[in-house]
Protein backbone atom coordinates (compact mmCIF):
# COMPACT_ATOMS: atom_id res chain seq x y z
CA UNK A 1 0.00 0.00 0.00
CA UNK A 2 2.81 2.45 0.85
CA UNK A 3 4.45 1.73 -2.49
CA UNK A 4 1.23 2.56 -4.33
CA UNK A 5 0.86 5.76 -2.33
CA UNK A 6 4.34 6.82 -3.44
CA UNK A 7 3.63 5.93 -7.08
CA UNK A 8 0.36 7.84 -7.19
CA UNK A 9 1.41 10.76 -4.98
CA UNK A 10 0.23 14.03 -6.55
CA UNK A 11 -1.22 12.04 -9.45
CA UNK A 12 -4.09 13.36 -11.60
CA UNK A 13 -6.45 10.38 -11.35
CA UNK A 14 -8.56 11.66 -14.24
CA UNK A 15 -5.67 12.06 -16.69
CA UNK A 16 -5.83 9.92 -19.83
CA UNK A 17 -2.80 8.13 -21.24
CA UNK A 18 -1.70 8.92 -24.76
CA UNK A 19 -2.03 5.41 -26.15
CA UNK A 20 -5.44 4.01 -25.26
CA UNK A 21 -7.08 7.08 -23.74
CA UNK A 22 -7.59 5.34 -20.39
CA UNK A 23 -7.41 6.83 -16.90
CA UNK A 24 -5.36 4.95 -14.25
CA UNK A 25 -8.63 3.57 -12.83
CA UNK A 26 -9.73 2.34 -16.26
CA UNK A 27 -6.36 0.65 -16.79
CA UNK A 28 -6.83 -1.24 -13.51
CA UNK A 29 -10.33 -2.27 -14.66
CA UNK A 30 -9.07 -3.43 -18.06
CA UNK A 31 -6.41 -5.68 -16.54
CA UNK A 32 -8.60 -6.85 -13.68
CA UNK A 33 -6.24 -5.58 -10.99
CA UNK A 34 -8.59 -5.49 -7.99
CA UNK A 35 -5.99 -4.25 -5.50
CA UNK A 36 -5.05 -1.21 -7.60
CA UNK A 37 -8.71 -0.60 -8.46
CA UNK A 38 -9.69 -0.51 -4.78
CA UNK A 39 -6.79 1.80 -3.97
CA UNK A 40 -7.55 4.25 -6.80
CA UNK A 41 -11.26 4.21 -6.06
CA UNK A 42 -10.48 5.06 -2.45
CA UNK A 43 -8.28 7.96 -3.57
CA UNK A 44 -10.95 9.30 -5.92
CA UNK A 45 -13.69 9.20 -3.28
CA UNK A 46 -11.56 10.75 -0.53
CA UNK A 47 -13.24 13.97 0.53
CA UNK A 48 -16.17 13.40 -1.88
CA UNK A 49 -18.33 11.04 0.15
CA UNK A 50 -19.16 7.95 -1.87
CA UNK A 51 -19.56 9.57 -5.29
CA UNK A 52 -16.81 9.75 -7.89
CA UNK A 53 -16.19 11.71 -11.06
CA UNK A 54 -16.15 9.31 -14.01
CA UNK A 55 -14.40 11.04 -16.95
CA UNK A 56 -15.15 10.21 -20.58
CA UNK A 57 -12.38 9.01 -22.92
CA UNK A 58 -11.91 9.68 -26.64
CA UNK A 59 -14.62 7.14 -27.53
CA UNK A 60 -17.08 8.56 -25.04
CA UNK A 61 -16.57 5.65 -22.67
CA UNK A 62 -16.51 5.80 -18.88
CA UNK A 63 -15.14 3.37 -16.31
CA UNK A 64 -18.52 1.60 -16.35
CA UNK A 65 -18.23 0.95 -20.08
CA UNK A 66 -14.72 -0.46 -19.60
CA UNK A 67 -15.94 -2.71 -16.78
CA UNK A 68 -18.75 -4.06 -18.99
CA UNK A 69 -16.45 -4.65 -21.97
CA UNK A 70 -13.97 -6.64 -19.85
CA UNK A 71 -16.62 -8.39 -17.72
CA UNK A 72 -15.52 -6.92 -14.37
CA UNK A 73 -18.81 -7.36 -12.53
CA UNK A 74 -17.40 -6.77 -9.02
CA UNK A 75 -15.79 -3.50 -10.14
CA UNK A 76 -18.90 -2.39 -11.98
CA UNK A 77 -20.97 -2.95 -8.84
CA UNK A 78 -18.72 -0.60 -6.85
CA UNK A 79 -18.87 2.05 -9.57
CA UNK A 80 -22.68 2.00 -9.68
CA UNK A 81 -22.77 2.26 -5.88
CA UNK A 82 -20.62 5.39 -6.15
CA UNK A 83 -22.95 7.20 -8.51
CA UNK A 84 -21.71 6.23 -12.00
CA UNK A 85 -24.60 6.33 -14.47
CA UNK A 86 -25.23 2.92 -16.13
CA UNK A 87 -27.49 4.52 -18.75
CA UNK A 88 -24.80 6.83 -20.10
CA UNK A 89 -24.10 6.15 -23.78
CA UNK A 90 -20.73 6.29 -25.50
CA UNK A 91 -20.08 7.84 -28.92
CA UNK A 92 -21.57 4.76 -30.62
CA UNK A 93 -24.71 5.00 -28.53
CA UNK A 94 -23.85 1.95 -26.41
CA UNK A 95 -24.45 1.90 -22.66
CA UNK A 96 -23.24 -0.82 -20.30
CA UNK A 97 -25.96 -3.33 -21.23
CA UNK A 98 -25.10 -3.03 -24.94
CA UNK A 99 -21.45 -3.71 -24.12
CA UNK A 100 -22.35 -6.60 -21.81
CA UNK A 101 -24.34 -8.21 -24.64
CA UNK A 102 -21.54 -7.67 -27.15
CA UNK A 103 -19.01 -9.23 -24.76
CA UNK A 104 -21.37 -11.99 -23.56
CA UNK A 105 -20.69 -10.64 -20.07
CA UNK A 106 -23.59 -12.39 -18.34
CA UNK A 107 -22.48 -11.54 -14.79
CA UNK A 108 -22.16 -7.84 -15.65
CA UNK A 109 -25.61 -7.83 -17.23
CA UNK A 110 -27.13 -9.43 -14.13
CA UNK A 111 -25.41 -6.96 -11.79
CA UNK A 112 -26.66 -3.97 -13.80
CA UNK A 113 -30.24 -5.26 -13.76
CA UNK A 114 -30.20 -5.94 -10.01
CA UNK A 115 -28.17 -3.01 -8.72
CA UNK A 116 -29.58 -0.56 -11.27
CA UNK A 117 -33.14 -1.48 -10.36
CA UNK A 118 -32.38 -1.30 -6.63
CA UNK A 119 -30.82 2.16 -7.01
CA UNK A 120 -32.93 3.77 -9.74
CA UNK A 121 -36.10 1.68 -10.03
CA UNK A 122 -37.57 -0.79 -12.50
CA UNK A 123 -38.76 1.86 -14.96
CA UNK A 124 -35.20 3.22 -15.24
CA UNK A 125 -33.92 -0.16 -16.47
CA UNK A 126 -36.84 -0.65 -18.84
CA UNK A 127 -37.19 2.86 -20.30
CA UNK A 128 -33.62 4.21 -20.22
CA UNK A 129 -31.67 1.03 -20.89
CA UNK A 130 -33.51 -1.95 -22.40
CA UNK A 131 -35.47 0.07 -24.96
CA UNK A 132 -32.53 2.29 -25.95
CA UNK A 133 -30.93 1.72 -29.36
CA UNK A 134 -27.32 2.38 -30.31
CA UNK A 135 -26.28 4.00 -33.59
CA UNK A 136 -26.75 0.70 -35.41
CA UNK A 137 -30.33 0.64 -34.16
CA UNK A 138 -29.64 -2.28 -31.81
CA UNK A 139 -31.22 -2.82 -28.41
CA UNK A 140 -29.56 -5.02 -25.76
CA UNK A 141 -32.07 -7.77 -26.58
CA UNK A 142 -31.33 -7.76 -30.30
CA UNK A 143 -27.60 -7.98 -29.55
CA UNK A 144 -28.16 -10.89 -27.16
CA UNK A 145 -30.19 -12.70 -29.80
CA UNK A 146 -27.58 -11.96 -32.46
CA UNK A 147 -24.91 -13.54 -30.21
CA UNK A 148 -27.27 -16.43 -29.34
CA UNK A 149 -26.89 -15.62 -25.67
CA UNK A 150 -29.86 -17.45 -24.17
CA UNK A 151 -29.05 -16.45 -20.57
CA UNK A 152 -29.20 -12.69 -21.20
CA UNK A 153 -32.14 -13.05 -23.58
CA UNK A 154 -34.06 -15.03 -20.96
CA UNK A 155 -33.22 -12.50 -18.23
CA UNK A 156 -34.69 -9.70 -20.34
CA UNK A 157 -37.74 -11.56 -21.60
CA UNK A 158 -38.70 -13.22 -18.34
CA UNK A 159 -38.45 -10.06 -16.26
CA UNK A 160 -39.24 -7.20 -18.62
CA UNK A 161 -40.95 -8.77 -21.62
CA UNK A 162 -39.38 -6.43 -24.17
CA UNK A 163 -39.52 -8.86 -27.08
CA UNK A 164 -41.51 -6.34 -29.10
CA UNK A 165 -39.04 -3.47 -28.93
CA UNK A 166 -38.28 -2.63 -32.52
CA UNK A 167 -34.76 -2.67 -33.90
CA UNK A 168 -34.20 0.01 -36.56
CA UNK A 169 -32.20 -2.08 -39.04
CA UNK A 170 -33.31 -5.64 -38.30
CA UNK A 171 -36.99 -5.21 -37.55
CA UNK A 172 -38.07 -6.89 -34.32
CA UNK A 173 -35.92 -9.20 -32.17
CA UNK A 174 -37.42 -12.24 -33.87
CA UNK A 175 -35.84 -10.97 -37.09
CA UNK A 176 -32.45 -10.71 -35.34
CA UNK A 177 -32.77 -14.34 -34.26
CA UNK A 178 -33.80 -15.41 -37.76
CA UNK A 179 -30.92 -13.51 -39.35
CA UNK A 180 -28.31 -15.55 -37.48
CA UNK A 181 -30.17 -18.83 -37.97
CA UNK A 182 -30.66 -19.38 -34.27
CA UNK A 183 -33.30 -22.04 -33.74
CA UNK A 184 -32.82 -21.81 -29.96
CA UNK A 185 -33.44 -18.07 -29.90
CA UNK A 186 -36.50 -18.30 -32.12
CA UNK A 187 -37.91 -21.02 -29.89
CA UNK A 188 -37.24 -18.86 -26.83
CA UNK A 189 -39.12 -15.92 -28.32
CA UNK A 190 -42.06 -18.10 -29.31
CA UNK A 191 -42.26 -19.63 -25.83
CA UNK A 192 -42.18 -16.21 -24.20
CA UNK A 193 -44.89 -15.01 -26.57
CA UNK A 194 -47.09 -17.89 -25.46
CA UNK A 195 -46.56 -17.08 -21.78
CA UNK A 196 -48.67 -13.90 -22.19
CA UNK A 197 -46.10 -11.55 -20.70
CA UNK A 198 -46.91 -7.84 -20.76
CA UNK A 199 -44.92 -6.70 -23.80
CA UNK A 200 -44.26 -3.05 -24.46
CA UNK A 201 -46.05 -3.14 -27.83
CA UNK A 202 -49.72 -3.92 -28.30
CA UNK A 203 -50.64 -7.59 -28.61
CA UNK A 204 -51.97 -7.08 -32.13
CA UNK A 205 -48.47 -6.04 -33.22
CA UNK A 206 -46.96 -9.13 -31.64
CA UNK A 207 -49.49 -11.31 -33.45
CA UNK A 208 -48.32 -9.88 -36.77
CA UNK A 209 -44.73 -10.82 -35.94
CA UNK A 210 -45.16 -14.35 -34.72
CA UNK A 211 -48.13 -15.67 -36.66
Amino acid sequence: MERLERIFANCDFDKFDGRNSFTPLQVAIKWGNSFTFDFLLGCKTKGQGRRIKDPVNSKGRTSLHIAAIYNRDHMLRQLIARGCDPARQDDHGDHVLHHACKSNANDVFEVVLKDGEDKYGRSFIRDRMLTVKNRNGETPLSLALKNTNDKISTMILDKYGTAGVKDINRGFPVHSAAAVGSEEMLELLIQVRKSNLNFTLKRITMNRIFF
